[in-house]
């Protein structure tokens, strides 16, 4: 957890990389955060799918939407990048966009693998497709490491991330047939030890049970999970109001009642926050107006700004999202009915259902000691309103 010594070597090197100047400090809300982003927030996953990597392990990051997935995949590609591995990422919408449809996608994750590790020359790709052309899908995905990156693999290891991969579930097997060729690499690691240098990860928003059937895999996995931002770890947040206050953890610690730590929503009220104190006070000058009473000036803008306009908001726009797919759930009035006993602070114990896995995949209901509970007060303030009449009855068009 934080505070531990890696973590705390990482914050350094994140908050020295970070010297963007004060003035232009600019919070993201929502899209992917580059490498060297200075809100980036470091948590104990950024830990966990590194060394896990490092180690060899079959790593999965599976989780509800705009939790940071793949900006920890970009933080963790530079950091694997700067001691040599190199590293492929897949979207998993790629295997089956293309027109020789599904039963051609060994052919495309062989393309989309070379693509990225050679992308200047094509013919040797070209003449090991003609030269497996007669083998079925499943043998020549079994070639394919030994055959085309053997180079590469003998130099060093190799991470391939396929991100996305709620994806592969849109076409029939698909997930199964990926999962059982990662699954052969890794057991080919007893007999050929070229086969340790090649490493995987897969991330989404897909729940584990219907991802991943794979015994090998579900024996040897690493789950990497993304937890909430936490005071302790908001440090790159809180310097985006050091110039405007003398105490910017407190204006986080509202935040965080708000938001709980999640992560976009937490960027957001931060930037609506920054650009609020931005208009409101001279450049170099302290906060005043918001000194006395911090805590009730945000409540106000939660309120106003997120709560009662979060549907004129483009980047809010995942609420419509998360609604809509819940309203046409196979499994809507179980989930209808456990979240309206989740926002009357119920105990809900958790359970292994269909009902409950999307209520968690949508995020607004996280696992805590075994219970369901509200994911944060921002998601039961604007849910409770809209789930409060019958599924039936509910009219829920996204924007």
């Amino acid at each position: 957890m934080p505070g531990c010594a890696s973590c705390c070597s990482d914050y350094k090197e994140i908050l020295q990389r970070n010297s963007t100047v004060m003035t232009h400090y600019a919070y993201k809300v929502g899209g992917v955060l580059p490498w060297d982003s200075s809100v980036y927030v470091y948590r104990q996953a950024d830990t966990e799918l590194y060394e896990g990597i490092i180690s060899g392990q079959f790593c999965t990051v599976l989780g509800p939407r705009l939790t940071g997935k793949s900006s920890l995949g970009i933080q963790t590609r530079h950091r694997l990048r700067q001691i040599g591995y190199q590293c492929v990422t897949i979207q998993a919408s790629e295997l089956i966009d293309f027109p020789q449809g599904y039963y051609r996608w060994d052919k495309q994750l062989a393309a989309l693998l070379w693509d990225s590790l050679y992308s200047e020359n094509l013919a040797p790709l070209q003449q090991w497709l003609r030269e497996t052309s007669n083998l079925l899908p499943q043998e020549r995905l079994e070639r394919i490491a030994g055959e085309l990156f053997a180079d590469l693999l003998e130099a060093g290891p190799v991470v391939i991330f396929v991100d996305a991969a709620e994806a592969l579930l849109n076409i029939p097997f698909l997930a199964n047939d990926l999962c059982d060729w990662i699954g052969h690499c890794l057991s080919l690691r007893k007999i050929y030890p070229l086969y340790k240098n090649l490493r995987f990860v897969i991330s989404g928003s897909a729940s584990l049970s219907k991802l991943i059937q794979n015994e090998v895999l579900l024996k040897n996995r690493r789950d990497v999970v993304l937890h909430n931002f936490t005071l302790a770890n908001t440090l790159p947040l809180q310097r985006g109001f050091a110039e405007r206050l003398a105490q910017p953890q407190q204006v986080i610690e509202a935040v965080l009642r708000w938001t709980n730590g999640q992560p976009i929503l937490t960027q957001k009220l931060c930037y609506l926050l920054k650009a609020m104190m931005d208009d409101f006070c001279v450049p170099t000058g302290p906060v005043a107006p918001f000194s006395e009473a911090m805590d009730q000036w945000i409540d106000h803008v939660v309120q106003s700004r997120i709560i009662a306009n979060w549907n004129r908001q483009d980047d809010l726009s995942h609420l419509w999202d998360v609604g809509y797919a819940l309203i046409n759930s196979r499994y809507r009035q179980q989930i209808l009915s456990i979240y309206r006993s989740v926002l009357v602070d119920q105990l809900v114990e958790v359970k292994d259902t269909m009902a409950q896995h999307e209520l968690l995949q949508s995020g607004l209901v996280i696992a805590e000691n075994g219970q369901l509970k509200t994911a944060n007060e921002i998601y039961r303030h604007v849910f409770s309103s809209l789930f409060s009449s019958s599924f039936s009855s509910l009219v829920f068009h996204p924007q």
